[in-house]
């Protein structure tokens, strides 16, 4: 999965970004200048990063609805499964001992 894949290099990949997307290509002094290669590299760079963002958002929704599928199907086995388990098990409990009742006074 993408959260596997980029394990705990994300924040770093996004504070990496964040802070290359904040600077203008110069220094303070305005000394050193973004070659095209490095800016091609850095459009490229944000691009990844919005792409991440976008898969980790999609991440989050889907486990989001898996979560709330499995809280959904948790309360329909408490509310209508367990009691009819129940329910199930003492008919037939009832039903083994009326069999041993009339196995009794038949013998």
């Amino acid at each position: 999965m993408i959260l596997q894949r980029f394990g705990d290099a994300l924040p770093m990949l996004i504070a990496l970004a964040l802070t290359a997307c904040g600077s203008s290509g110069a220094t303070a002094k305005g000394a050193q200048i973004i070659s095209p290669e490095q800016q091609t590299e850095l459009e490229n760079f944000r691009k990844k990063v919005a792409e991440t963002r976008k898969s980790l958002k999609d991440l989050r929704k889907n486990l989001r609805q898996d979560s709330e599928r499995m809280v959904f199907l948790t309360k329909v086995a408490n509310i209508a499964l367990m009691p009819l388990l129940v329910a199930l098990l003492g008919i037939a409990i009832a039903l083994l001992r009326r069999r041993q009742q009339a196995r009794a006074t038949a013998a």
